[in-house]
Order: structure tokens, then C-alpha cells, then sequence
């Protein structure tokens, strides 16, 4: 592939993503304004409903704990497979057009995940792909902000604040939809730091024990918390510990007299 043609499939790519990252940010935006109207009396109040901003439409609490996380991880996934190819197309193009006057921020569309790939690429390899601008850095701080630490942000107050319910079903879509961002997040982030590098896509692709055994065993621990503040917490010592919740068909823990 061509300069001009890895420039055209950059362009393409950075449209495309913006399209999926303005959907994504309207979706927290809306979960968002909803959560911070939600009490957790509504999960018990007779009648209660959680209403839905700009199209005021009354919906189950129950419901919008559980569609919210999934509709959320869904766009935060999609962004992020579309952005995996993007720092490919990045990392492998020419600094420059060839005569060291027209650098590779100049030539691309000015998106900001392109342009803070290209901020962290030239700063990383002094390539001049970056032309000067005294934004580089804020560029940088506002894409991890609102393409990655903003999702999962509000994916974790949705798992948070959907455990007064006490459902486990619920809690437990929350905590694997708040991983799986997670790991998609994580991975994509690696994979732009180290494009960006020089590192090539085999060395990427490469799969690393330590990384799936840590991300793997972050799961279990996040299924055992939903499960402890749904259930009522049976593993406590009997001193502190609440009436049992237990949906075991034989109880794990004594109730109270």
C-alpha cells in the first residue's frame, strides 16, 4: 500500500469513527442524565418508573439497568474494533510527503484519535510526523477521556447503582458488560501505544500469559462483589453479617431467628 492510499483509508477510517464515537458519547449523555435522576426508592416504590430524557418516556428501573450496560458496551466495542485498524494505518505511514515540508498531522483528517496517535507518534520517534502545535497534549488527554475513561465510567456507576435491587441476573450484566469494555479498552490502548512505537502488528498480536491471566481473574472477583451485594453477603462472620438472600435451593448460610 501506497502513501497516498494508506492517507485515504486513514481519512476514511477517522470519519467513520467519529460518526460511532458522537453515537457513543449521545448514549452516555442519555444514560447519564437518567442516572443522576434515578433514586433507589424507585426500584421499590409501587408504581415507580425511571423517565427517560428528551423523549420522557417512563420505563422500568429494572429494564434500564439491564438494556443500559449492554447498549453501552455494544457502541464502546464497535468503536474500538474500528480503532484497532486505525493505529495500523497510523503507525505504518510515511512521517511526511517525502520532502520534509508537509508532515502526516497536515495531510489526514483532523480527527482527534488520529491526530493524538500522531501527537504520541512523533513524540515517541522524533520522526516529525506531528506538526508543532502547543494542543498535542490536551488533544491526547481529551481522546483517553472521552473514548475510553468515560464508558467506563458510566458503566460503573450503572453496575453501582443498579445493586440496591438486590437482583443478581441484573448486577451480574453490569459487571461482565463493565469487564468486557474494559478488556477491549485496554487492549486498544496497548495496541496504540505500541503501533505508535514502531512496534509491528506481529509483535501485537503476540499473546502475552501474564496480561490474559490478570485480565481473566478480574472476572471472578467482579461476579463474587455482585454477588455479595445482591445476596445479602453469606460469607461474613454471623456477628456482622445480614439475613441471608441465598437463591441456593438449600441455604449456605443460617437465617436469623
Amino acid at each position: 500500500m501506497d502513501t497516498e492510499q494508506r492517507i485515504a483509508k486513514i481519512n476514511e477510517l477517522s470519519l467513520h469513527l467519529r460518526s460511532i464515537w458522537i453515537g457513543l458519547l449521545l448514549a452516555l449523555v442519555f444514560v447519564g442524565i437518567t442516572l443522576m435522576g434515578h433514586r433507589d426508592a424507585d426500584f421499590f416504590a409501587f408504581g415507580a418508573a425511571t423517565t427517560l430524557p428528551v423523549v420522557s418516556v417512563d420505563v422500568n428501573p429494572a429494564a434500564f439497568f439491564l438494556a443500559a450496560p449492554v447498549l453501552i458496551t455494544a457502541i464502546y466495542v464497535y468503536l474500538h474494533i474500528f480503532l484497532m485498524p486505525l493505529w495500523d494505518h497510523i503507525g505504518e505511514a510515511a512521517p511526511d510527503d517525502g520532502t520534509g515540508t508537509l508532515p502526516l498531522s497536515d495531510r489526514v483528517a483532523p480527527t482527534i484519535f488520529a491526530l493524538a496517535a500522531i501527537w504520541y507518534r512523533g513524540r515517541t520517534r522524533a520522526d516529525g510526523s506531528m506538526a508543532p502545535s502547543v494542543l498535542g497534549a490536551s488533544i491526547v488527554g481529551i481522546a483517553l477521556a472521552l473514548g475510553w475513561a468515560f464508558g467506563l465510567f458510566v458503566l460503573l456507576v450503572v453496575w453501582i447503582r443498579g445493586m440496591p435491587l438486590h437482583d443478581f441476573t441484573m448486577t451480574l450484566v453490569a459487571a461482565v458488560c463493565l469487564w468486557a469494555a474494559s478488556v477491549v479498552g485496554l487492549l486498544s490502548l496497548r495496541a496504540a501505544e505500541g503501533r505508535m512505537r514502531g512496534l509491528s502488528r506481529e509483535h501485537m498480536a503476540r499473546v502475552r500469559p501474564g496480561l490474559v491471566v490478570s485480565l481473566a481473574a478480574v472476572l471472578p472477583v467482579m461476579v463474587l462483589a455482585s454477588w455479595e451485594r445482591t445476596q445479602g453477603g453469606c460469607w461474613r462472620p454471623p456477628v456482622c453479617r445480614p439475613p441471608c438472600r441465598s437463591r441456593w435451593p438449600v441455604p449456605i448460610c443460617a437465617r436469623p431467628n
